[in-house]
C-alpha cells in the first residue's frame, strides 16, 4: 500500500510498519487455514508484543487488523466469516493512517 514501509523482523513480532507520519508500529501477522466446527475462524496471539495484530482468514482471502488495546489481552481471538469482507479490510487498512 502506499505511504507504507515494511521490514521483516526476527523477534517479539512479525514486521515493522513505518506510516506516513513516521511513526513505527509493531505488527503480528496471524493466520487461519481451517475454520473451528462452529464455522469460525481462531488466532492465537502468541507472545507477540506487538501493537497490531493481522488476522488473515486463508480461505477467505481477507484480513482484519486489530490493535493490541482492541484485543484487550485476549490471547486467543475468534471471528466469524462474516467478519471477513473487503469493505472492513479496506477499513481497518485506512485505519492504519489514523494512529
Amino acid at each position: 500500500m502506499a505511504g507504507l514501509e515494511t521490514a521483516h523482523v526476527n523477534g517479539s513480532c512479525d514486521l515493522h510498519v513505518t506510516l506516513p507520519s513516521k511513526r513505527v508500529l509493531r505488527v503480528e501477522v496471524k493466520s487461519s487455514i481451517v475454520p473451528t466446527l462452529s464455522g469460525s475462524f481462531k488466532f492465537n496471539r502468541g507472545g507477540s508484543n506487538a501493537e497490531i495484530f493481522v488476522f488473515v482468514c486463508m480461505p477467505l482471502s481477507l484480513i482484519r487488523i486489530f490493535s493490541d488495546y482492541q484485543l484487550k489481552g485476549h490471547q486467543t481471538t475468534t471471528l466469524r466469516p462474516a467478519e471477513f469482507t473487503e469493505q472492513a479490510e479496506a477499513d481497518d487498512i485506512a485505519g492504519l493512517f489514523h494512529r
